[in-house]
């Protein structure tokens, strides 16, 4: 049995509470959270063969010294003299302890993929990073370290926020009024700024999900968001496909509306869209730059995240509560179905349909887990289509009550050697930096959405307006929005 999104509650990345519950989930959620996902998979951890994943340049390459002295002339790309000299600026840029990474994506031709919404190149995009000045705060250089790492080891990137001191909190409590961000109800808690909200724990997980898969499948255009949101202007332009986002073009437009996204007419078919994130991003930003601990987000993973958040909540996001007063939104914090759905197909520019398998009732008592072999059954065709997929899970307590939701990347699939299925993940929020794997018979039954490609979906998907049928929900449901 599948359904679309039938509750507000059906979150994504934040737990599912009763107001019961809240209190006590907000003073433990992150042991909670983290102890339910590691009993739950902690046996399965496996590093895949090397030969098959890109990210292992530092198990590759662990003591090697590459210097000044690469051989230009076995790299056909390098013989171009533009690649040649980007490349030289770049390696004199970038940090002794990144060399090896860059020559790790030199190696494997990633430098040169152009797979990015304008064409450019990873390396054209690192050659501006390095050369053009960034934000105020950013420094070339670790902006240029951490996006080279990222791209050598999409699994690096976390969602994780580093915690301001007690110093630093009572410094942005002083000016409080002026980190207020756009509301739109009566009653926000995005700009709610204290000493115990100004360091939550990451509801996150969608948007590093996203940044994750845009690392992982298309280098080229993960490196010229990062270039675009870490410059002054801190603006992400795209140009997005109004067909990728809807069958119908009009309905398209509408999305862009409704989500008040600022866009320009390039013609009938296209728009170029323009993301940033809140005002407040940049205050994690240059902290996660000066000060990022083991674990934690770095620098453009706090710009990246907060330009996708803030995309998805109409521009309401609060990267220091990490909230937000989205007019889709229960509660403020993470991100809904349609949020979701809407920003993963601005970012990928693909029409893709998150689809809801688990009916969870008001009182967040799961009800029924879907369709088991239906949802292996997307998954497997999804990744054969060369599409990641990001699903949601959700766990529960023994009287079936909805206790938690976090979002993971399904990167591949295997039978292990006693013939079972098997999932490849990520998760931006175990700060294991490598992919993890789950058997099907423990992942399948707590996925509660999952984003397909719409063209791998039969009639009844396809027969339906998914985004105009959330929003209808939606606009319906907040009528009674407190």
């Amino acid at each position: 049995m599948v359904s679309f999104t039938s509750s507000v509650n059906n979150r994504i990345g934040i737990g599912i509470l009763s107001n019961s519950q809240k209190q006590n989930v907000n003073d433990n959620k992150e042991q909670t959270s983290l102890s339910l996902r590691n009993s739950l998979y902690q046996d399965n951890k496996s590093i895949l063969n090397l030969q098959q994943q890109r990210n292992y340049y530092s198990q590759r390459y662990p003591n090697l010294s590459f210097g000044n002295a690469i051989n230009f002339e076995n790299n056909f790309e390098l013989n171009d003299i533009n690649n040649k000299k980007m490349y030289d600026v770049v390696f004199n840029t970038c940090s002794q302890t990144t060399k090896s990474a860059l020559k790790y994506l030199l190696d494997k031709k990633i430098l040169f993929n152009s797979n990015s919404n304008d064409k450019s190149t990873v390396i054209s995009n690192l050659y501006k990073i390095a050369t053009t000045k960034r934000a105020n705060g950013l420094s070339n250089k670790v902006v240029l370290d951490e996006t080279i790492k990222e791209l050598a080891n999409p699994f690096s990137i976390e969602q994780k926020f580093g915690t301001f001191s007690r110093k630093e909190v009572n410094q942005l409590l002083k000016n409080k009024d002026s980190l207020y961000v756009k509301t739109q109800s009566e009653n926000p808690i995005n700009n709610n700024i204290n000493a115990y909200t100004l360091n939550p724990f990451s509801n996150c997980c969608v948007a590093a999900s996203m940044e994750f898969n845009l690392a992982i499948k298309h280098p080229a255009e993960f490196a010229r968001m990062v270039e675009n949101v870490t410059s002054n202007e801190m603006t992400i332009y795209k140009k997005v496909n109004l067909k990728s986002m809807s069958d119908s073009i009009i309905n398209s437009i509408n999305d862009l509306v409704d989500f008040k996204v600022d866009f320009e007419n390039d013609n009938l078919d296209y728009v170029t869209v323009m993301m940033k994130p809140d005002k407040n991003a940049i205050i994690r930003a240059t902290k996660q730059a000066a000060s990022k601990k083991r674990g934690e987000r770095s620098c453009i993973d706090v710009l990246l995240q907060s330009t996708f958040m803030s995309l998805g909540t109409q521009g309401t996001y609060n990267s220091l509560t990490d909230t937000n007063d989205s007019i889709f939104s229960a509660d403020g914090r993470g991100l809904t179905a349609i949020e979701k759905n809407f920003v993963e197909q601005i970012v990928e520019n693909k029409n893709k349909v998150t689809i809801t398998y688990q009916m969870i009732d008001e009182n967040n008592i799961l009800q029924d887990k879907g369709d088991y072999k239906q949802k292996v059954d997307h998954l497997i065709q999804s990744l054969n289509h060369d599409s990641n997929v990001i699903v949601g899970i959700t766990y529960w307590d023994k009287n079936n009550r909805v206790t938690n939701g976090h979002e993971l990347t399904v990167v591949g699939y295997k039978n292990n050697k006693n013939n079972e299925l098997v999932f490849i993940l990520n998760d931006t929020d175990d700060e294991y930096q490598k992919p993890i794997e789950m058997k099907a018979k423990d992942l399948i039954p707590r996925i509660h959405h999952a984003g397909i490609p719409s063209e791998l979906l039969s009639d009844e998907f396809k027969n339906m307006d998914y985004p105009k049928e959330c929003l209808d929900f939606y606009n319906e449901h907040i009528k009674y929005k407190t």
